[in-house]
């Protein structure tokens, strides 16, 4: 091989080399980079594995697609009993009687709010005993003082101060103002959708409540937007304190679709643990979601 045929194969390698060596920090560089989050809901999919993304219209007429049971004058322990049959989907391993208690509270939740007047209300959230009115350290409390900044102006600074009367001012402005009184359910069997879980952590929640729900569900329940509630009052034992004593505790997530006073259709999904010291259901985390009209998502707890 001559000089010059040398020095060209050299050449040739040595450029060979320089790409490998700019690949690979180039793709150390990449994998260096922070990756975002994975998403708590994975993206529905058609069986080809394709992202299937229904159409507001689509979902908000699957929601208005069965019969609706008129809430107001209802008896309570029949509204319960309707609720426990409606549920359907995941609550291996938590038992029956549970899943009962858990039907009543949301059954009384859901006739009282129903009511003509928020008297029905103030006096079942009044008379919990394992709950009790938001003070001004609790986190939750910073949202009560938003809404009295923005839409209490008129009022007397007394009714911020008592918090019966400021839980009455609040459920009065979003019956007028955000359509949060229900007056239908859908509550046929199969209307209710139940996710269940053990967590041994807060962070483990809602991770695994819907973890491996199928697109189906997602695309039914999961869509819109959600607005959490505002509370009136807070369980006296929150899940850390459950957590902290018994290592473990069930979660469950309840979903269905109501319309309000206005017409419009929502979700109302809840969060509840069962504590086992108070042989009772807390609630977690409650709110609402719409599709085409995300404002009326307000709701109070």
């Amino acid at each position: 091989m001559t000089p010059l045929a040398r020095a060209t194969r050299a050449t040739k390698i040595a450029a060979i080399v320089c790409v490998m060596a700019l690949a690979f920090l180039l793709f150390s560089a990449w994998r260096s980079q922070p990756r975002p989050p994975r998403s708590v809901v994975s993206e529905p999919s058609d069986a080809a594995g394709t992202p299937e993304r229904a159409t507001a219209d689509e979902v908000e007429a699957v929601w208005a697609s069965g019969p609706f049971r008129p809430l107001p004058n209802v008896e309570t322990r029949v509204l319960a009993s309707d609720i426990r049959t409606a549920m359907y989907g995941d609550t291996d391993g938590v038992p029956s009687g549970q899943m009962g208690a858990l039907a009543a509270i949301i059954a009384e939740q859901l006739s009282a709010k129903a009511a003509e007047t928020p008297d029905a209300y103030l006096r079942l959230i009044e008379s919990d005993p394992h709950t009790r009115w938001l003070e001004s350290p609790d986190p939750w409390f910073k949202e009560l003082e938003y809404q009295w900044a923005w839409h209490g102006k008129d009022q007397p600074a007394e009714v911020f101060e008592d918090p019966l009367r400021r839980a009455r001012w609040l459920i009065e402005f979003m019956r007028d103002n955000r359509e949060s009184r229900p007056t239908e359910a859908r509550l046929e069997p199969g209307d209710v959708f139940v996710r269940s879980a053990r967590v041994r952590t807060e962070e483990q929640v809602r991770a695994r409540l819907w973890s491996g729900t199928p697109g189906t569900e997602t695309r039914r329940w999961i869509k819109g937007a959600a607005g959490p509630a505002t509370q009136l009052r807070i369980a006296k034992r929150q899940i850390g304190e459950v957590l902290s004593e018994y290592g473990q505790t069930t979660v469950v997530e309840t979903n269905m679709v109501v319309r309000s006073a206005g017409g419009h259709l929502s979700v109302w999904q809840a969060i509840w643990y069962w504590d086992p010291k108070v042989q009772t259901w807390s609630n977690y985390l409650m709110g609402r979601r719409a599709v085409t009209n995300p404002g009326y998502t307000g709701t109070y707890y």
